[in-house]
């Protein structure tokens, strides 16, 4: 409450308290006094904020000293920010005393404005602080440098798993343009890891430019189902944003509540969070009907698979022995992963059409009511334009998959999937779901059919993936290496 007050008073630049708020000096909040030395910088004259900086220097407190140091990384100029040396912020790195979370977090901030040349072994130590508001604000200064030096070491922090990602996606957005080709190269590098990849697309969007929209649609194709999932739910929140500086109705409102709480003079808040934010962005329809069609044909050809397994699973095909070895492409894992290609449909034809509505046909689709799935169908039958609604509605109205390989193998030119060996074949080779073709993997090894050339095609097609979990699983389910031709066939490239 009193960081807030003391905020609004240099926020509406309220004149003639400067001896009320100098008492706050010496407040045992590190923020307060940080406001308090702000207030005091704004109101004074020049001679007397110069007066206040030198004081706050050399003060005996090393938090004041801290709340000087941070005033000057906030509000100082570049005559201020000559005072910022290298033994002035090593001297408050070192400190171990009492407030020394403070006092290193103010020492982080100031390394963000700082270049000499031991800047960046500074900050980057600060990142690995055990005290997590240090680790952020040294992540966040990382960012704010725009030395290209702290995107490797960001990258790292972009795939932790410590809570603090959120951080590290910001500042790597920081860097804008300058390092999209970069991300674009880790997105789609299949040596980098899974966690990373899916995390990259979150930086392009909160990057909102035109170049991060070509980006993401361009690598379709280039990157396994659970990074396309990330990519498109990226593509999406571009598109809301863009919305939005189209006049979007509640999105538009949305934004506006956003932006207004972001210039709240009390706000915690120092400004918008994305400045690109309502920059109105285009979806190229080409690259978008390429990305529709192709998810349309991996959710048509997973009900195959569906039907197979509902199928293989009725006749009872499962026997107590293998049960637990085909068990994860059981009808139900089968059912989700549909229905998370489903979803990516809807959300990419929300690049075309209203999201909000896509996002209702969504639910309806997915709803276990007909009346919802009929008035789901209806409108994207009156709203899909006609040959998209003539190729995606026989699939729509078909939620079990049970009419998938004729009504999808003309638009889609989807491979008939007549013996559960194709099903497997399919998710090892073509599917590029590195979890489903694992999976299926280990089902084909548990196969009672006498089918070993079928299951020694299955497991020697995957030997070359990409995956080192796919690769691993076609070891164990491969039989031993023999001479025949087709245990050297490379995995098939899938869209």
């Amino acid at each position: 409450m009193r960081r807030r007050a003391i905020r609004l008073l240099r926020k509406v630049e309220v004149s003639g308290l400067a001896e009320a708020v100098a008492t706050h000096l010496e407040d045992p909040d590190s923020e307060v006094r940080l406001e308090a030395a702000r207030y005091l910088y704004r109101t004074l004259d020049g001679g007397g904020s110069s007066m206040l900086l030198q004081q706050g220097l050399e003060h005996d407190d090393l938090r004041v000293r801290a709340a000087a140091v941070g005033l000057i990384a906030k509000d100082g100029g570049p005559d201020e920010r000559t005072l910022l040396t290298e033994p002035l912020l090593r001297e408050l790195i070192a400190y171990e005393g009492m407030a020394a979370e403070e006092v290193h977090l103010e020492a982080a901030r100031a390394l963000s404005v700082v270049d000499w040349p031991g800047r960046n072994d500074l900050l980057t130590a600060l990142m690995d602080d055990p005290a997590p508001a240090v680790a952020e604000r040294a992540v966040k200064s990382a960012g704010q440098t725009g030395d290209r030096a702290f995107v490797a070491p960001l990258l790292e922090r972009l795939q932790a798993k410590d809570g603090r990602e959120e951080e590290a996606r910001r500042s790597l957005a920081a860097f804008g343009t300058r390092i999209q080709g970069t991300l674009y190269d880790y997105l789609t590098d299949d040596q980098t890891d899974r966690q990373l990849r899916g995390r990259i697309p979150g930086v392009l969007a909160l990057e909102g430019t035109q170049a991060a929209v070509d980006l993401l649609l361009l690598s379709r194709g280039r990157v396994p189902v659970p990074v396309w999932h990330e990519v498109v739910c990226a593509l999406s929140h571009l598109r809301q944003q863009s919305r939005s500086a189209e006049g979007g109705g509640e999105l538009e409102e949305a934004a506006d509540r956003e932006r207004g709480a972001a210039n709240d003079p009390a706000s915690d808040e120092e400004g918008p969070k994305n400045e690109q934010a309502g920059r109105r962005l285009r979806f190229p329809e080409g690259a978008v009907r390429d990305a529709v069609r192709d998810e349309a044909a991996r959710y048509a050809a997973l009900g195959q698979v569906l039907h197979l397994a509902r199928r293989r699973t009725d006749a009872g095909s499962t026997s107590s022995s293998s049960s637990e070895e085909e068990a994860p492409l059981a009808p139900d894992a089968l059912r989700d992963a549909r229905r998370r290609s489903l979803e990516r449909l809807c959300r990419l034809l929300g690049l075309r059409y209203r999201q909000d509505d896509l996002h209702n046909a969504y639910r309806g689709l997915t709803s276990d009511d007909a009346d919802l799935r009929s008035s789901a169908l209806e409108f994207l039958d009156n709203v899909l334009e006609w040959d998209l609604k003539r190729d995606l509605l026989p699939l729509l109205d078909d939620p079990d998959g049970r009419r998938a390989a004729g009504e999808a193998a003309g638009p889609f030119d989807l491979r008939d999937m007549n013996h559960w060996g194709d099903a497997l074949a399919y998710l090892i080779e073509r599917n590029r779901h590195p979890k489903l073709a694992v999976r299926a993997l280990r089902a084909a090894a548990a196969l009672k059919e006498q089918a070993p050339a079928l299951r020694k095609k299955v497991a020697a097609a995957a030997r070359h993936h990409p995956n080192a979990d796919v690769r691993e699983a076609a070891e164990e389910a491969a039989d031993p290496p023999s001479s025949d031709p087709v245990s050297e066939r490379p995995v098939s490239s899938v869209r």
